[in-house]
């Protein structure tokens, strides 16, 4: 039965009712194949976080991609799957994540004008991007 907005959670805080979700779905698949986040996704409904979440989305960066339970803003903490393995953190921070060490392991940085890779000439501040011309540091 799914509850309605105004009665208690029954997990607590969203934070502690996806940590629960995670727990549930990877004990879950350990016995039968499925869908991870679909899962974590009825697990919060039934918590009574049925209007926390706006679905499954997909966030691509760099050859790597993720899906994750969209809660409506970027760094809103969420239940995040890549390649098999679920973690509470926001989609916001994982993109962070992966461009920094991107940018580490391969000596560029992400111009703020096109958002595109450029190479980093001797200071980040003084580069300027080869795709739009600007400087990265503003």
């Amino acid at each position: 039965m799914i509850q309605s907005a105004t009665t208690r959670r029954v997990c607590g805080e969203f934070d502690n009712a996806c940590e629960m979700a995670i727990r549930f779905t990877n004990w879950l698949n350990q016995r039968r194949r499925i869908n991870l986040l679909d899962t974590c996704q009825r697990f919060l409904t039934r918590a009574g976080w049925i209007h926390a979440t706006f679905g499954v989305e997909i966030v691509e960066l760099v050859g790597r991609k993720a899906y994750y339970i969209n809660t409506g803003d970027t760094y809103t903490t969420t239940i995040l799957e890549e390649d098999g393995i679920l973690c509470l953190t926001s989609w916001g921070d994982w993109v962070e994540t992966v461009e920094s060490k991107y940018c580490e392991s391969t000596g560029t940085v992400r111009c703020g004008y096109c958002s595109e890779f450029t190479p980093i000439i001797s200071d980040w501040s003084s580069t300027t991007c080869k795709h739009s011309g600007n400087l990265v540091g503003g």
